[in-house]
């Protein structure tokens, strides 16, 4: 398999994170937050506040690549909770 088709079946297979939800529900409706809608307010969050940390030198390049990599594992294991012992199983 060449490079071009690894990185198209990975951008696929991330397409799953609409479909992955989140224990957390979306602000001013009950409805929960899918981790594709997660990962982008995170990036906004991290573009909108960086100036905003004056005091320290914050990559933004680095920031918005671990936001976007932190939550990959949950298309599998889905949303779990650091304090839920059985879901951690």
């Amino acid at each position: 398999m060449d490079k071009i088709q690894m990185k198209i079946d990975f951008l696929a297979e991330l397409d799953k994170f609409k479909r992955t939800f989140r224990r957390g529900y979306v602000w001013g409706i009950q409805r929960r937050e899918n981790d594709a809608e997660h990962e982008r307010h995170m990036c906004m969050f991290a573009i909108l506040l960086k100036d905003e940390l004056w005091y320290t030198d914050v990559d933004l390049l680095l920031t918005l690549k671990i936001i976007l990599v932190h939550d990959l594992v949950e298309i599998y294991a889905k949303d779990v909770f650091a304090f839920d012992e059985k879901g951690k199983k």
